[in-house]
């Protein structure tokens, strides 16, 4: 057995059937949706809505028709997001807990979030759906996976967009050196003198943010990602639900830039520095130094992660 990114299943061999190799095809979430021979003949193919249940009638090959009979060469217990189907109970198991796919909920509680934290930050208050410990990825099932039953994922649906505006981007030792002996308050009100008030529903942020010269930075980590300052320290650290309410506000007046991979990944690598590196600093440093050392130490640890 072949498996990839999370263990999710990619090729099995079993020499009890023939055929002896089986090839499983996922889509973007994970899901297994179709299984292929050796031969590139496809046996049957299965069909999720988006919290996992299957679409009633969906056709099978007339050789394979039912996935839970053993003895079809076929046979795979991995369905939706490529966790281990349980025939008896009709749960899938998520390693930590069980989920049921009709109700789009897990079944026992989610043992992290009665600590209070959120993909390991303690941002609960800015999540209300998190005060359900039973909800499946935050009611958010086509951009979010939970491959470990306790703390979900962004799916990224286009890595390539976090390269957006790489040309403008300058390297973190600049951004670094631009904001020595400055604060988190200057850096997020740099420009908003130079910047009109706008009357939309994303007012509260606009304008501000660091001078246009250092609002994009390369991310140490991989040259192909660009952060995007603005929100880095501004949205990020309110956690990921205002990161959503300002890309739907964005869709009327700004459908080009609106829920695009750039904005969301500089959302989630501003709340991981505030919460994991500005705040603990912050309780014992002045806010000059807590600001620079935070990201600092943030930009070092991303430098020294492995791309």
């Amino acid at each position: 057995m072949t498996k990839g990114k999370e263990n999710r299943i990619l090729k099995s061999s079993d020499r009890t059937f023939s055929p002896n190799e089986l090839y499983f095809i996922r889509d973007y979430l994970g899901n297994i949706k179709s299984i292929f021979d050796e031969n590139g003949e496809m046996l049957y193919y299965r069909l999720y809505d988006e919290f996992g249940g299957e679409f009633e009638g969906q056709s099978r090959s007339q050789d394979y028709t039912d996935q839970n009979d053993l003895t079809q060469p076929c046979f795979t217990p991995f369905g939706f997001t490529s966790r281990e189907f349980d025939e008896i109970t009709d749960l899938y198991f998520y390693r930590s807990r069980y989920y049921d796919p009709q109700i789009g909920r897990f079944t026992q509680r989610d043992k992290f979030n009665e600590a209070g934290f959120i993909t390991g930050n303690p941002a609960v208050i800015y999540n209300p759906l998190q005060l359900n410990d039973y909800t499946y990825v935050g009611n958010n099932p086509l951009i979010y996976t939970d491959p470990w039953g306790y703390i979900y994922e962004k799916i990224w649906k286009n890595p390539k967009e976090r390269s957006k505006h790489i040309d403008q981007a300058i390297s973190y030792e600049k951004f670094l050196t631009h904001i020595k002996g400055k604060t988190l308050n200057d850096l997020r009100n740099e420009r908003l003198k130079n910047k009109k008030k706008s009357k939309t529903i994303i007012s509260l942020f606009s304008g501000k943010g660091p001078d246009s010269k250092y609002r994009y930075v390369i991310d140490p980590k991989n040259p192909n990602q660009v952060f995007d300052m603005r929100h880095f320290l501004i949205i990020g650290p309110l956690g990921e639900q205002a990161g959503l309410v300002v890309e739907i506000g964005q869709l009327p007046f700004h459908k080009d830039s609106a829920f695009d991979a750039q904005d969301f990944f500089s959302n989630k690598m501003g709340q991981d520095w505030f919460y994991k590196y500005y705040l603990p600093k912050r309780f014992y440093k002045n806010p000059e130094d807590a600001f620079y050392d935070s990201i600092n130490r943030f930009f070092t640890d991303r430098k020294c992660e492995e791309s």
